[in-house]
């Protein structure tokens, strides 16, 4: 099972400037801002691996292990269409010419998914998936923390099968960007909210579920 790791255990962790990502790691989008926002490196297996291959070869593993992470980091498994859609992105924003270090390859990942995140417009959404056993307190614990980090529950449907409950809500995060608070502040405190309740809780901004549907 893959570990999740925050901005927190990145920065106490981090040698000499270098944060060393292993197979059983996920990092938090907000974990992989925190780094390129620091100046800290984040290495990842390949690196050392394929050191000796040329630097097109270098590149490609690079850039395919970053993806592959944060999609994981966003969906909890590996999206097909997503880390396609995203890899598309990111090759043309590294233009022709190979990267020549894994840091202008973590840079172009964070800056094509730090875009997706943003609000376009005066409305954004996203989409919150709760599930897990049933239990009073679970709702009000979920809502409380949306309202508490700014944002307003739009829509939201309920479903319980035996002891199995499931919640989706429609969020308006509009006003995340303006108040300072991001979008992965926000998805963080959900999901730390919905663990407290014993739930797990997936939040996607749907700049993201679009891009999962886009055809590149």
């Amino acid at each position: 099972m893959k570990r999740i790791v925050t901005d927190k255990e990145l920065e106490a962790n981090a040698k000499e400037g270098v944060f060393r990502v292993t197979k059983d790691m996920i990092l938090t989008p907000f974990a992989r801002d925190f780094a390129m926002q620091n100046g800290i490196r984040l290495e990842y297996p390949s690196d050392a691996s394929s050191s000796a291959q040329p630097n097109r070869g270098t590149s490609e593993d690079q850039l395919s292990a970053a993806i592959r992470e944060i999609v994981e980091a966003e969906l909890g498994h590996n999206e097909a269409a997503l880390e396609a859609a995203i890899a598309h992105e990111v090759r043309a924003q590294l233009t022709d010419a190979p990267p020549e270090s894994q840091d202008s390859v973590n840079s172009a990942v964070t800056a094509v998914l730090t875009e997706k995140h943003r609000t376009e417009g005066s409305t954004a959404q996203a989409v919150i998936t709760v599930a897990g056993e049933n239990h009073a307190g679970i709702v009000a614990k979920v809502s409380e923390v949306i309202g508490e980090m700014g944002a307003n529950i739009v829509d939201i449907s309920q479903t319980v099968v035996g002891e199995y409950f499931t919640m989706i809500l429609v969020v308006d995060i509009s006003d995340l960007e303006e108040s300072g608070t991001g979008f992965s502040v926000f998805r963080e405190a959900v999901q730390a909210a919905a663990k407290q309740v014993g739930v797990a809780a997936n939040v996607m901004h749907e700049n993201i579920l679009r891009t999962m549907h886009r055809v590149v």
